[in-house]
């Protein structure tokens, strides 16, 4: 697949959709933020399989994008929370590389040295992440004791917006131990993004820990294009997680694109990601989580880092934003929430969705409005512009 014609595949389009109104998408996020402030009071441990699950980390990365001030009582509750969180869940791990890189990621190296370290020593065999367990190794690395563990105060506008810090040092780090035999592409994209986040703060990988990553998506990668959410290809036909979708086939192409970026890899010529692009443009949907249905709003924000990751408007015919903006502008609950379920019908016999999966519903949803994926090579996006 050569790089016109995988251009060709993502910048089709007969007619443009209608804009979006900005101001209703900065109402909209207004609204949302509101919400998830309203919530952190009643934030609970969130238990699965043993592990905390809680929403901290995705809440205060959706704050920072939302323009919420640092100043915020809410926004540094949570900050305060996760710098001090330890590195145990490998969802909650990546976050908190991304937060701190976006906040100073030359003040708070050290902490993201300690989620690089958790990350290489939780990469399973086949080069996959799975929900991770923590790592003695990450407390060898130590953290700067006393002064204020908030953000850097002094910066003007919001923290997307600020020109960020050189970084100073390079800082090497190397597995300690042996992974799990093998993961899942939920938690290897999430992994993927914590891995671009610390390679831009100055951590340096070994290239095997880039090189076995890459190799899970590509070897993992269906006849169709498309993914499933364990390792693997699958032969022939099957029900449920044995059939490609939405979110783990446009989470897969975005991890794909991260980690040639990082090996100096030109993504633009790569057939895995013109397959995967030519998946998402036959199976398209703003509506649902396509050959899916449930995760929704999980599908619309790796909708999103794969359009920015690859710098297109469009996916074949579709403009991906504005159609997916519609949608959720129109989905928004009076409440300021998103739901990936209906809300209660009018004779109050269908429940709505448990209150953590609001929240997490309602972090993607912002995520999706507000672009915020930061591109490769800093070519601007809305999420600059705003």
């Amino acid at each position: 697949m050569n790089t016109l014609l995988l251009s060709l595949c993502l910048s089709f389009a007969p007619q443009d959709p209608p804009k979006v109104d900005q101001k209703k998408v900065d109402e909209a996020i207004k609204k949302g933020v509101a919400f998830l402030k309203e919530e952190i009071p009643h934030l609970r441990p969130r238990d699965m399989n043993g592990r905390d699950m809680r929403y901290d980390e995705l809440i205060l990365w959706t704050f920072i994008h939302a323009g919420v001030s640092e100043e915020d009582e809410a926004f540094k509750t949570l900050f305060e929370r996760v710098l001090k969180a330890k590195e145990e869940v490998t969802y909650r791990v990546a976050l908190k590389a991304m937060i701190l890189e976006e906040v100073d990621r030359v003040k708070y190296q050290p902490w993201i040295a300690r989620c690089a370290q958790f990350l290489v020593d939780n990469q399973g065999e086949d080069g996959q992440w799975s929900y991770g367990e923590p790592s003695i190794a990450v407390d060898d690395i130590p953290t700067p004791s006393g002064g204020k563990d908030v953000a850097t105060p002094g910066g003007e506008g919001p923290i997307v917006k600020r020109k960020k810090p050189d970084v100073k040092r390079r800082w090497p780090i190397k597995a300690r131990r042996k992974g799990p035999r093998t993961g899942d592409n939920s938690n290897s994209q999430y992994a993927a993004l914590g891995i671009r986040a610390c390679a831009d703060a100055g951590i340096v990988f070994d290239r095997d820990v880039l090189q076995r990553a890459l190799r899970s998506w590509v070897d993992g990668q269906q006849k169709d294009g498309g993914w499933i959410y364990s390792g693997g290809r699958v032969v022939g036909p099957g029900p449920g997680d044995r059939d490609s979708y939405g979110s783990m086939t446009a989470g897969g192409v975005g991890s794909v694109i991260i980690y040639l970026h990082l090996q100096g890899q030109n993504w633009k010529a790569d057939r895995r990601v013109a397959a995967g692009f030519r998946w998402l443009e036959a199976n398209f949907s703003v509506e649902e989580n396509p050959r899916k249905k449930q995760w929704y709003y999980y599908y619309m924000y790796a909708l999103e880092r794969a359009g920015i990751f690859a710098g297109t408007e469009r996916i074949g015919k579709h403009v991906w934003y504005d159609e997916g903006a519609a949608v959720l502008l129109r989905r928004q609950q009076d409440d300021g929430s998103w739901s990936r379920r209906p809300p209660p019908n009018n004779g109050g016999n269908r429940p709505g969705p448990p209150p953590g999966d609001m929240i997490a519903d309602t972090c993607f949803a912002i995520l999706f409005l507000r672009r915020a994926t930061r591109p490769f090579d800093d070519v601007a996006t809305e999420d600059k512009k705003k």
